[in-house]
């Protein structure tokens, strides 16, 4: 279906094989579990969406240096929004000035920091030659829900 969609948008070259790469990673990295996850979790209950959250972003939000003063039961309640995201190189994870209320923590791979044509302005861009970045993404503040996130690991 893949390859269809491609030949009807005339998609040829360097993007198709850099569409198919993606593709082939998030298939092999079970990216229909990811995505299973992701509804899974507005079918519980708080208690045990927090508790499986813990379970899978916990270890990563404990040793994440810039949040060893929280409390484990602060920990919890940003795991509870916790969810992933696969990223290809050269994605724009956000630009100086941006006013965020989501905090990253990439896992997988390393993050370039580009000024852009404006002195004054920096991208925070995801890099890497061979594979797609993975990250672990909560979003902050109130009112936020994990049907409505994007998969992404960040916290």
């Amino acid at each position: 279906q893949l390859i269809r969609y491609m030949r009807w948008r005339r998609v040829f070259g360097q993007l198709k094989d850099s569409i198919l790469v993606h593709m082939q990673h998030l298939w092999e990295e079970n990216y229909s579990n990811l995505e299973y996850e992701t509804n899974l979790c507005t079918m519980l209950s708080p208690s045990l969406r927090t508790a499986l959250m813990t379970h899978v972003f916990g270890p990563v939000l404990l040793q994440a240096p810039f949040l060893c003063w929280m409390h484990r039961t602060a920990i919890k309640e940003l795991c509870y929004f916790a969810t992933t995201k696969i990223m290809e190189s050269g994605d724009v994870i956000f630009a100086e000035g941006e006013i965020m209320d989501t905090l990253f923590c990439l896992t997988a791979g390393r993050v370039r920091f580009r000024q852009t044509k404006r002195p004054s302005a920096h991208q925070h861009m995801l890099t890497s030659p061979t594979q797609d970045q993975e990250m672990m993404r909560c979003l902050l503040g109130t009112g936020n829900d994990m049907a409505g996130a994007q998969k992404l690991t960040s916290a």
